[in-house]
This record gives C-alpha cells, structure tokens and sequence, in this order.
C-alpha cells in the first residue's frame, strides 16, 4: 500500500459518509425534492467500475473506500425511489421562519433570490444611466445637425414623439431613482 492510494482511499471513505448524510435526510423526510435520480445513478456506476478498476491497480483503500462509496449511493438511490413512488412527508415551506438563514434551505434561498434581484437592480440602474449618457451623445449630435438641416428646409415629423419619450424617460428614470 501507498500513500497515494491511503490518500484515495480516505476521500472515498469520507465521500461515503457524505452520501450517507443523503441518505438519512431522505428516511428522515420521506420525501425527495430538488434531487436528481440520474446524478447518482450515474455517480454509483462509476462506483461500481472502480470496484473493478482498484484491485486492477492494486489500491485495496482505494477499495475499501469505493465498496462505501457504492452501499452508500445505493442506499441513496433505493431511498430516492422509494419515496419518489410514496412519499410520507411533504417538504414544508416555513411561515415566518424561526430559524437562522444559515440552518434554512428555504431563508437560504429566499435570501439568495434577494441578493440576485438587488444584483439586478443594480445592473439595470448602470444600463440606463449608460443608455441615458449615449442618448445625450446623439442628443449632442442631432443639435449639430439640426442647424444644417433646418438651411436646407429638412423638418422632421418625429420632433413630437421624441420630445414625449424624452420626457416619459425622464419620469421612468426619476421612479426608478437613476441618477441623470
């Protein structure tokens, strides 16, 4: 034995302990939600071939640890069908959760949904004043224009409807609290 396949070995035993939080959290809740059978249908496959790929190698921790990694997933896997086809309990939604975030899943992604809208919010507020600065660029263009245009007799029918979106513009940034 090496200390590459100690090493190996150690990681499939841990990884077998975290399969088998998993596996108690589905008998616990005799329910599934938010978890895909063929992730760890194809993770236990994997498994089995390392059951025949270490003793190719020679790594018996390697083994050791893969025979923990694979009971544990299939655990998992009869625990996820099982109450897939019956579930017993119901994932519950808390009203007004007395639990910290950092305990709860649903806070957890409540909160995780408030930091990507104020993200958006933010993005959106640096778009428009980005859009608001590039409309004053054409703004200044146009004025340079205009003075040409209005020697050679070239009117616009546009004039109005540009000056109302200017100013519906306006409104919609002031509500939304953009800066000009």
């Amino acid at each position: 034995m090496d200390y590459p396949d100690l090493i190996n070995g150690l990681f499939e035993l841990l990884g077998a302990v975290a399969i088998l939080g998993h596996v108690r959290r589905v008998f616990k809740d005799k329910a599934v939600a938010g978890v895909a059978i063929w992730s760890t249908v194809f993770f236990a496959s994997w498994g089995m071939w390392n059951l025949y790929y270490y003793p190719h190698l020679e790594q018996w921790a390697s083994l050791a640890g893969g025979i923990a990694i694979v009971l544990g997933n299939f655990l998992w896997i009869a625990g996820l069908v099982y109450y897939t086809r019956h579930p017993k309990g119901k994932v519950k939604e808390p009203e007004g959760c007395e639990a910290p975030p950092s305990r709860c899943a649903t806070c957890k992604n409540r909160l995780i949904d408030a930091v990507h809208l104020v993200k958006t919010a933010t993005k959106l507020r640096r778009l428009v004043t980005a859009q608001g600065h590039y409309v004053a660029l054409l703004e200044g263009e146009l004025t340079e224009t205009a003075g040409i245009a209005d020697a050679h007799g070239w009117a616009s029918s546009r004039v109005t409807s540009g000056e109302d979106l200017r100013e519906r513009i306006a409104e919609l940034k002031l509500d939304a609290g953009v800066p000009d």
